[in-house]
C-alpha cells in the first residue's frame, strides 16, 4: 500500500510540472506509470486470491511464515 502511495505523490508532482511547462511527453509518462500501478495491484490481489482457494482463509501469521 505504502508503494502506491509513493507512485501517487510521484504522479501529482509530474502533474504539476507537465501543466506549469505544456508538456505533453510527461502526461503520457504519467499513463504509463498509471498503468505500473494498476498491474501492481491487480498481481498483489491475484496473489491472495490464489493464497485464499489453497487455504480457504486467509491467516496472517502464516502468510508471514512463507518469507524466504
Amino acid at each position: 500500500m505504502a508503494i502506491e502511495i509513493i507512485f501517487l505523490s510521484i504522479i501529482f508532482s509530474y502533474l504539476g510540472l507537465s501543466l506549469y511547462f505544456f508538456d505533453l511527453s510527461l502526461q503520457i509518462y504519467i499513463l504509463f506509470l498509471l498503468l505500473l500501478i494498476a498491474t501492481e495491484s491487480a498481481l498483489g490481489l491475484a496473489i491472495l486470491v490464489v493464497y485464499y482457494r489453497f487455504r480457504g482463509v486467509i491467516d496472517l501469521n502464516a502468510i508471514n511464515n512463507l518469507k524466504g
